[in-house]
């Protein structure tokens, strides 16, 4: 009874192991076929000319990402040459404003040590120097703007220090 019990045993794993094999190979079949789908689904997917489309849109869209970045940097470098530019000008006006101030001092000093006459004070120093400096400017300009052939230089020079003389003269008044 021991031997009939044990073969029936066996029998019964056989036919269990036999039915375990037959589902796995059913999955393993649909599994097969699936995957074979896939595959043939992207095979079709994938044209020669539509992949050649594809590499030229993305050549394009990095060529546009390296132009777009170099023309951050060159907006960049711009701006940072704008800004040194505005700070040179900033020192040079600073520069300018100092020394203007030195000269102010200097003229202040002269003045003190010049004898007075009638009511000169740093106000008519400084405006006589800006008046000297204006005439020689509008004299300039006047040169530059004009169509007429200058034919002796020593002329000019003439006029300028007559304009200057002059000038002084009304401060001086």
């Amino acid at each position: 009874m021991k031997d009939q019990k044990w073969k029936e045993e066996m029998v019964q794993v056989h036919w269990d192991l036999a039915a375990q094999s037959k589902a796995q190979n059913v999955i393993l079949a649909k599994q097969k076929d699936a995957m074979i789908a896939m595959a043939d689904k992207l095979l079709m997917q994938i044209d020669p000319a539509t992949e050649k489309e594809k590499e030229q849109e993305e050549e394009d869209k990095k060529k546009m990402e390296k132009e777009d970045r170099k023309k951050k940097e060159e907006a960049k470098g711009r701006k940072k040459k704008e800004e040194e530019d505005e700070k040179n000008e900033q020192s040079l006006e600073e520069e300018v404003e100092i020394e203007a101030q030195k000269i102010n001092k200097n003229n202040n000093g002269q003045q003190k040590n010049m004898p007075m006459r009638k009511n000169t004070s740093a106000r008519n120093v400084n405006k006589l120097d800006s008046d000297e400096i204006l005439a020689i400017a509008n004299e300039i300009n006047v040169l530059e703007y004009s169509n007429e052939d200058i034919e002796d230089e020593d002329e000019v020079e003439v006029e300028i220090e007559n304009e200057e003389n002059e000038v002084s003269e009304d401060n001086e008044e």
